[in-house]
C-alpha cells in the first residue's frame, strides 16, 4: 500500500565523493525498528484497537486525526493507517442489507434495486411535482409518498436513498486474524520502501550464481509488467537494471508500481544472490539515491507482507502483413 510521498519521513544527505551521479544526494527513509522504536508498538496497539472498536460502523465515524493527536506525528499516523488498510477495508452495503426481503422484491420487480435507481426516482417525482425543486419543509411528503408508491416502510427511503455514499461505507476486517503492533510495523517499513520505489528512475540490482534459466525468469518476470530491464553478464555478478517510466504528466509512480513489483519478486526469489542494490528515485523536487541495503532487503522480503498481483499487461495485436 504505497503512501503519499509528503507523508514518507526521510532525510537526504550529500556524500563526500564528487563523481558524476554520487554528488547526488542520498536518501535515508525513517523506517521502525523493533529495538530502537518499541515505544512505537503500544501506540500501533492502540491504533489497531481503534479499528477493532470501528469495525462495522460508517466511515463518517471514523476520525484518523484523532490518531494524529495520538501519535504525536502526523505523518506516521496517517501511514499507519495506511498500512492497517491491509487488515481493513471500507464496504459498501448493498440494499438487501437494509430493507426487509419483500421489500427488496417489490424494488427489484420496478428495477430500482440501486440506490442511484431511487435517487432518479425521487427526482422525477420533484420535477414533475415541484419544478425541479424540493424545500426542506416538503421533504417528509415527498418521502412518504414515494415510499407508498414503492411499498417501503416510513422512513425506508430516506435511508437507502444514498446508502451508496461515501461517508455511508462500514468498516469491515479482511481476515480472522487480529493483526499485531508488530506486523504493522513490518507493513509500515514495507510500504514506505515500496513508495519509494515506486518513484525510481532506475534500480539496479547486482546477482552472483544465477544460472542462465534463472537470469530469463528475471527476464520473463520484467517483460511480463512491461518494465524495461537491461543486463550486463560479468565474471563475478550479472548487473539487473530496472528502468522507470514517466507518464504524460511527468509522473513516475504509475508504471512504477511495476517497477516496485518487480524489484519486490527480484529479492523475494534471489536474495541471497544480491551482491549491491540501489536505485535513483525522483522526489518532489530532486533525485536521490536510496541504497538498499541487506537490512532494507530483508525487510522487502518478508512473505508475511502480501503484495497486491498487478493485472497482465494486454499488447496490442499485430496487424496482419
Amino acid at each position: 500500500m504505497a503512501f503519499p510521498l509528503e507523508d514518507i519521513r526521510l532525510t537526504t544527505r550529500r556524500p563526500r565523493s564528487d563523481q558524476d551521479e554520487e554528488t547526488l544526494p542520498l536518501v535515508y527513509p525513517r523506517l521502525l525498528r523493533e529495538g530502537r522504536d518499541s515505544a512505537v508498538l503500544p501506540k500501533l496497539g492502540i491504533a489497531i484497537n481503534y479499528f477493532e472498536g470501528m469495525t462495522g460502523k460508517e466511515r463518517r465515524e471514523f476520525d484518523p486525526e484523532l490518531l494524529v493527536q495520538f501519535f504525536g506525528d502526523h505523518k506516521l499516523a496517517r501511514c499507519v493507517v495506511g498500512s492497517l488498510a491491509r487488515c481493513y477495508r471500507f464496504r459498501t452495503r448493498l440494499l438487501e442489507e437494509v430493507v426487509t426481503a419483500p421489500e427488496l422484491a417489490r424494488l427489484r420487480k420496478k428495477g430500482l434495486d440501486h440506490p442511484r435507481l431511487l435517487r432518479l426516482t425521487f427526482y422525477d417525482h420533484a420535477n414533475a411535482t415541484n419544478n425541479g425543486f424540493l424545500s426542506f419543509e416538503s421533504h417528509d411528503e415527498a418521502y412518504a409518498t414515494i415510499e407508498r408508491r414503492l411499498g417501503l416502510r416510513r422512513g425506508e427511503l430516506e435511508r437507502v436513498l444514498h446508502l451508496d455514499a461515501h461517508e455511508h461505507a462500514l468498516l469491515e476486517r479482511l481476515s480472522d486474524v487480529d493483526p499485531n503492533p508488530a506486523e504493522v510495523m513490518r507493513f509500515y517499513n514495507f510500504d514506505v520502501l515500496d513508495t519509494l520505489l515506486r518513484r525510481a528512475e532506475k534500480v539496479d540490482i547486482a546477482l552472483s550464481g544465477l544460472t542462465a534459466e534463472e537470469l530469463d525468469a528475471v527476464s520473463t518476470l520484467c517483460a511480463g509488467q512491461d518494465v524495461t530491464m537491461e543486463m550486463k553478464s560479468g565474471a563475478r555478478a550479472s548487473l539487473v537494471r530496472l528502468r522507470g517510466r514517466q507518464d504524460s504528466m511527468g509522473i513516475w509512480s504509475r508504471h512504477g508500481r511495476r517497477v516496485a513489483h518487480c524489484v519486490v519478486e527480484i529479492v523475494r526469489r534471489h536474495r541471497a544472490a544480491i551482491l549491491d542494490a540501489g536505485a535513483l528515485v525522483s522526489l518532489k523536487h530532486k533525485r536521490a539515491r536510496l541504497k538498499l541495503t541487506p537490512d532494507l532487503l530483508e525487510m522487502l522480503d518478508r512473505p508475511d507482507v502480501p503484495v497486491p498481483p498487478l493485472l497482465p499487461v494486454l499488447t496490442p495485436p499485430r496487424a496482419a502483413a
